[in-house]
């Protein structure tokens, strides 16, 4: 069946359940003197009308319910999956900014890249030394140092700053930091 028969049905349905409800109250306040007559009649109704109208009421509700219901999982995935695409496509860098320069025994200013905007992708270039680097998370904490050969390194890795340093003494690291924002 289709949703526009169930659709056509629910005023119908919202008029039985309501009568279902005055049902119940004139039932209830019958319950309520004490009539030996009376809880007859209310339990013969009780026995046949309002079982039947429940019944209808419940059967109409349970296929109509579960076709809307997987309308409306199937659009939340469809929700959840343009936020993870915009999500990603937030992630893309717009800008790079390339820093070059000859490392310290110690973190030093010089060495040292701080940024307001967060970096996305660092590129970093080791070419003499073996160097160590630090990344500034947004809380501007420092992470644990992380040691680089020589060679290219490439790290998808948000971050607010960037240092680097020799790893050994006296064997100054050449680099070429590029950051993509």
């Amino acid at each position: 069946m289709s949703n526009s028969f169930f659709i056509s049905l629910l005023p119908n349905i919202n008029i039985l359940s309501g009568k279902i409800d005055d049902n119940k109250t004139v039932i209830d306040d019958i319950h309520d003197t004490d009539i030996p007559a009376a809880k007859t009649v209310i339990d013969d109704i009780h026995d046949t009308d309002l079982p039947a109208a429940k019944t209808v009421v419940d059967t109409i509700r349970s296929t109509d319910v579960p076709a809307i219901q997987t309308n409306i999982d199937t659009n939340e995935t469809k929700i959840d999956t343009n936020k993870t695409l915009i999500e990603a496509i937030d992630m893309l860098p717009t800008e790079n900014v390339v820093h070059s320069g000859t490392a310290e025994d110690d973190y030093s200013a010089p060495n040292t890249f701080e940024d307001v905007t967060a970096n996305k992708i660092i590129d970093l270039l080791i070419q003499d030394n073996p160097a160590v680097i630090s990344f500034k998370n947004d809380g501007a904490v420092w992470s644990d140092d992380k040691t680089l050969p020589i060679g290219m390194h490439s790290l998808d890795y948000k971050n607010f700053g960037v240092k680097i340093k020799n790893l050994n003494a006296a064997s100054n690291s050449v680099y070429q930091i590029t950051l993509y924002r």
